[in-house]
């Protein structure tokens, strides 16, 4: 009885054994060709969510740049736009990156979107493809402001601030408007409207910085638009951002490119164990969520968004 017993587990070892040998052939091949032919490591970012942290996209810019085996990198742009500083921030680590490391090409590749804060992004890369109906440009700064006085008053709710200044109060939702508060924020929108389109203008030496009036009045134009007024460079696919790296990174078109991804956490990770670094790129933690809620509504009040 002991052998037969033994002889059926041989059996079943045998039939797993064979069930899994197409595939552990595949993935030695497969290694194996990967090891053998030529490649050249490019890496790729996505912007795929309104801007409102750098950390992540900071970190990954960081790792791409000084990993020297990486020759280039691709930012793959499908954003609206965000925060002002959260734009600035990114556009200004990527232009000093791009400065300490001026061998490594950036290409972005925009598909549907790369508006306001998004471009203002793409405006410090080396070259800029576009579908011909994406949408681009939106450039331009605007501080979104809800006002809740009358709501809260609608339930016998009142909410007093002992303030120092005159202008601490401004931009406060539970709060009438303080004398000159618009003033105030068309100063603020003014000032950061500025920055945005110097930079862009330095940026991309073909946008005559006198001629703003025309590329930079917040107006969203189709990509095919956007070449004409030489917010973009070429019309095309993904394919015609590779060709584009190719020529920029000198890699030989019989030369494959082995696409490192950025390292992103998933949904789960991210509630499980959020980022304590302030290197997240969005806070979905449950405290993070309740955080936003409260800090974005009543602490914050107000955003200037490009």
């Amino acid at each position: 009885m002991s052998r037969f017993t033994d002889f059926l587990k041989n059996c079943f070892y045998l039939l797993m054994f064979l069930i899994l040998l197409p595939e552990l052939i595949h993935i030695i091949s497969k290694h194996y060709t990967t090891l053998m032919t030529p490649s050249t490591k490019v890496g790729i970012l996505s912007f795929n969510h309104p801007l409102t942290s750098s950390g992540e996209y900071i970190k990954n810019l960081k790792k791409f740049f000084k990993d020297p085996s990486i020759k280039a990198i691709l930012l793959r742009m499908d954003c609206p736009g965000g925060a002002a500083g959260t734009s600035q921030a990114i556009y200004s680590e990527l232009a000093f990156l791009k400065k300490m490391h001026p061998d490594k090409p950036v290409v972005v590749f925009v598909e549907n979107m790369c508006a306001s804060g998004g471009y203002y992004i793409a405006s410090t890369c080396d070259w800029i493809v576009a579908t011909g109906s994406s949408f681009v440009g939106s450039i331009g700064v605007y501080i979104a402001l809800p006002r809740l006085k009358e709501f809260i008053n609608q339930f016998k709710i009142e909410y007093t601030a002992t303030k120092t200044g005159k202008y601490k109060t401004a931009l406060n939702p539970l709060l009438p408007p303080v004398e000159g508060e618009q003033d105030l924020m068309q100063e603020l929108c003014d000032d950061t409207y500025q920055q945005f389109i110097q930079d862009v203008a330095q940026a991309r030496p073909v946008l005559n910085l006198q001629d703003a009036d025309t590329w930079a009045n917040g107006k969203i134009f189709t990509g095919r638009q956007a070449l004409d007024m030489k917010l973009v460079d070429e019309l095309g696919s993904l394919s015609h951002a590779e060709q584009k790296i190719r020529e920029k990174a000198f890699i030989p078109a019989t030369q494959e490119i082995q696409w490192i991804k950025a390292e992103q956490k998933n949904i789960i990770m991210k509630l499980l164990s959020p980022d304590d670094t302030g290197e997240s790129n969005d806070d979905i933690s449950l405290s993070g969520i309740l955080g936003n809620i409260f800090s974005n509504w009543l602490l914050q009040h107000a955003r200037l968004y490009s």
